[in-house]
């Protein structure tokens, strides 16, 4: 019969074994929770991406150019059908606040927008229209510029950028 005591013991275990084992699941598991802080504004991508809907090659060359030098952007190169690209060159800006409390001393961000053939119904051909705005900081004094995971600041901005070529494109759709 087996005796029943107050205290769970492991088979084969000394009490400094079970320290140590108790110690590195405890490691494990905060580790664990600490690589995903929800609510603290900061993403693991250093990118900003989203798909925004459909357009024809015409609108979102006309609209997309319009949209990202409203924000401030100059275009790098634009690529047309079959497959559609819009890159502006990086743009030099300020580190937002919670940038810069994580030490970044600069900040440069660039647009790129692109869209993959989706349909063709009668002549007209849409494409699917996907938004990346990507971000790179220069931290600590260094000249080096890194990408750097997404800050709440950031991603507010990229969201904008996207969504107001959303809306752009929405309203074309309805015309």
């Amino acid at each position: 019969m087996m005796q029943v005591t107050g205290k769970p013991r492991m088979p084969g275990m000394s009490g400094t074994k079970r320290v140590f084992f108790y110690a590195g699941m405890l490691a494990v598991l905060l580790s664990a929770c600490s690589a995903a802080k929800p609510g603290t504004g900061r993403d693991a991508t250093p990118h900003f991406f989203r798909t925004i809907g459909e357009a024809s090659a015409i609108d979102v060359s006309d609209r997309g150019g319009r949209i990202v030098r409203q924000f401030g952007y100059n275009m790098r190169r634009e690529q047309g059908p079959p497959a559609i690209e819009i890159e502006t060159e990086w743009k030099l800006r300020r580190p937002y606040d919670d940038e810069a409390r994580a030490g970044a001393d600069n900040a440069q961000s660039r647009v790129i927008i692109r869209g993959r053939q989706r349909s063709t119904p009668g002549s007209l051909v849409l494409y699917n229209i996907e938004v990346n705005v990507e971000n790179r900081l220069q931290v600590n004094g260094s000249s080096q510029w890194t990408f750097a995971p997404m800050t709440e600041r950031f991603r507010l901005h990229a969201d904008s950028i996207a969504s107001e070529l959303e809306r752009e494109l929405r309203n074309v759709t309805r015309r």
